[in-house]
């Protein structure tokens, strides 16, 4: 059953749920959003499921793969709303 507006319909919605960071990223962040295993993706997503075993996919950090460059600090700033602000600011790439 989701949720329901100010006005009785329904309201979608969503959550980000964080735990604590991969042990490859702990150098950026302590926390990162959980990550579902893209193993688990056909068939396992379902919201008909206990919330507790849903919850146990997300319990431990994804191990990966990531890619790690540096990016531009306009992404601190709200107002900056364009492609170019992920684009990677040198070839220096790291990935595991």
């Amino acid at each position: 059953m989701g949720a329901l507006g100010k006005d009785g319909e329904s309201l979608e919605s969503f959550t980000i749920i964080t735990i604590a960071t991969s042990p490859g990223l702990t150098d950026i962040q302590h926390r990162q959003p959980a990550i579902v295993d893209p193993a688990f993706f056909a068939g396992r997503l379902n919201p008909s499921l206990p919330v507790p075993w849903l919850l146990d996919l997300v319990r431990e950090p994804y191990a990966g793969p990531y890619e790690q460059c540096p990016i531009s600090t306009r992404v601190n700033n709200v107002g900056n709303d364009d492609p170019d602000i992920l684009a990677p600011r040198s070839e220096k790439r790291m990935t595991w």
